[in-house]
């Protein structure tokens, strides 16, 4: 299994990447755009992908939109700030499993990410 991190603070992208190497899965590769994780995609496709609701150069989710169009199986949570339902419709409208608020406390958010990786996290309860 490979995952990978679409993250545009480097701060964040660190503390994700230490949550998930902690839970024995670290960032096959981590991109800060998303031209920069079309790239890596092509050449090193996850199985699961995190990516950031806003990108410098594009939507988060229409971003992910587009590269769920070439790789259908990929499994995706957006990361995002604010659980607003309009930020949740466009995780859904994206092809998202779910979103993933990275406000929650670090233990929440671990167990999290670990049901995301164990294909436990959806928008079903």
């Amino acid at each position: 299994m490979a995952v990978a991190l679409v993250c545009r603070c480097a701060l964040r992208a660190f503390g994700l990447q230490s949550l998930l190497t902690d839970l024995g899965k670290p960032p096959a590769w981590i991109a800060s755009t998303a031209a920069e994780a079309t790239h890596w995609l092509a050449r090193h496709p996850p199985t699961h992908l995190l990516v950031d609701f806003v990108l410098p150069d594009a939507s988060g989710p229409r971003g992910l939109a587009a590269l769920r169009l070439v790789h259908p199986d990929l499994a995706a949570v957006l990361l995002v700030e604010d659980l607003h339902p309009a930020v949740l419709a466009l995780a859904v409208r994206a092809g998202a499993c779910a979103a993933l608020c990275t406000a929650l406390p670090q233990a929440t958010l671990r167990a999290r990410l670990q049901a995301f990786l164990a294909g436990k996290l959806t928008w079903t309860p």
